[in-house]
């Protein structure tokens, strides 16, 4: 049963609405929440009950009894009405992922039996009804020239920022990519753009009251919370800013207990977790919390080490930082899991995890379903060329991703939506990352 996995009665109800064939905003209205939730809540379900697909949802709601399967109805051959139907499967983008052996003979049983079906019905004269025998890879842009050999092109320039843009605040609300602040010609700046993703568009909204660079954003409910950063005078301040998207305003919130730049931003179950960081005279690896509810900052278990321009994500219940410099020119290569229950609890919050292959601090991050992306940073060097990398928290693995199309380098903001991973920076780039593909088979009503 469900509750086996931890789902809680609300992720029930959310599972069995995206068995429906529900869209994340029709599941919205239907429970009254914000699309954005609907989201978070997705996630947790996918990790919780091991799967990286609606439709894997769907197959484990009918196996545990959350739905029912309605009785199909026959299939009608010699009238040659049934119209080949296709399906959408999400998989990992990386070739060399190895999904977990059940569930890869769940999925070789699926197509299996799938494919022995269409066989049977082309022997029987199902030519006529047009049914393809194989499932293609789409890609992420149209082939070019039919005597190359075609691959997955994976990366695709976007619509430029009207500005250029580094070290800038990045957050995801709804269907709008947004970028905060940062630094604009050498200089701390106060604008405030959105991207839609659909339109390719960008807009401008209410200017950050505060013009800062070298900061970082999260989003708690409906709002986006920007801390401290460097000011016009290049200091770092205790200031924390937050913009409400829906109503296009910003305002203020408790001040962070000493100043800081240069950190790491994630949140996590309602509440912001500020890692290190610059405080105008050394880095630091001081841990501050956040609680809206109480509008208060508290401080957790320090880093094991100083630390600032490190990369923080949230995944499955805790806190993955990664990289940074402790001087502001050497890069770190390790990676650390943070559990707050257990800095809760008076336990050591911190675990080691496997190193990234390539040292590197000022990086673009963002996780997408169960995996998490880094994008450009500095690896001390005047003019360093990263490539990007993958992380698997589940298997503590790493790969290297395709070259991007531009080189990404330090203060590059990363954003996961959909099945793409959007990088901005530096200067104007925008490029998109296709990290997950879909893979049509075909699917015969009975």
């Amino acid at each position: 049963m469900a509750e086996e996995n931890g789902l809680s009665e609300r992720e029930q109800d959310i599972l069995r609405l995206v068995a429906t064939g529900a869209s994340n905003k029709e599941i919205a209205q239907a429970l009254v929440i914000s699309p954005n939730t609907v989201k978070v809540h997705l996630r947790n379900i996918f990790s919780k009950i091991g799967v990286v697909s609606r439709t894997e949802a769907t197959l484990y709601a009918l196996r545990t009894g959350l739905i029912k399967s309605p009785a199909p109805p026959p299939l009608e051959v010699e009238g040659s009405s049934a119209q080949p139907m296709t399906e959408a499967l999400i998989l990992p983008a990386d070739d060399t992922i190895q999904l977990p052996w059940t569930r890869r003979l769940r999925w070789a049983g699926l197509i299996t039996v799938t494919m022995l079906a269409v066989f049977a019905l082309v022997l029987a004269g199902g030519r006529a009804l047009g049914l393809p025998l194989f499932f293609t890879p789409t890609p992420a842009s149209t082939p070019g020239n039919s005597s190359t050999p075609v691959g997955l092109n994976r990366w695709l320039n976007a619509a430029d920022i009207p500005i250029p843009l580094d070290y800038a605040a990045s957050a995801v609300y709804e269907d709008n990519l947004y970028l905060i602040a940062g630094q604009s010609n050498s200089k701390p700046s106060a604008e405030v753009y959105s991207y839609n993703a659909v339109d390719q568009v960008w807009v401008m909204h209410a200017p950050k009251p505060t013009a800062v660079s070298k900061i970082q954003a999260a989003l708690l409910g409906e709002l986006i919370y920007v801390p401290g950063g460097l000011d016009a005078e290049e200091k770092p301040i205790t200031k924390v800013e937050r913009f409400d998207p829906r109503n296009n305003t910003w305002e203020n919130a408790a001040v962070m207990p000493a100043p800081r730049s240069a950190y790491a931003l994630a949140a996590l179950e309602g509440k912001l977790y500020l890692f290190g960081g610059w405080d105008g005279k050394a880095y630091q690896n001081s841990l501050f919390i956040y609680d809206p509810a109480e509008d208060r900052w508290t401080q957790g278990a320090d880093l094991p080490y100083v630390s600032g321009f490190a990369s923080a994500v949230s995944s499955n219940g805790k806190i993955y930082l990664f990289g940074g410099t402790s001087d502001g020119k050497t890069p770190i290569r390790s990676v650390l899991a943070y559990y707050p229950q257990r800095d809760l609890d008076g336990e050591n919050p911190w675990e080691t995890q496997s190193e990234i292959p390539q040292a590197r601090f000022a990086s673009g991050a963002t996780a997408l379903g169960d995996l998490i992306f880094l994008f450009g940073g500095s690896d001390g060097s005047a003019a360093p060329d990263l490539p990007g990398v993958q992380y698997q928290p589940q298997r503590d693995e790493w790969s290297v991703l395709d070259d991007s199309l531009q080189p990404i380098g330090a203060g590059a903001a990363a954003l996961g939506l959909e099945n793409y991973v959007y990088v901005f920076g530096p200067g104007n780039l925008n490029q998109r990352y296709q990290a997950i593909y879909t893979v049509t088979i075909p699917v015969i009503k009975k």
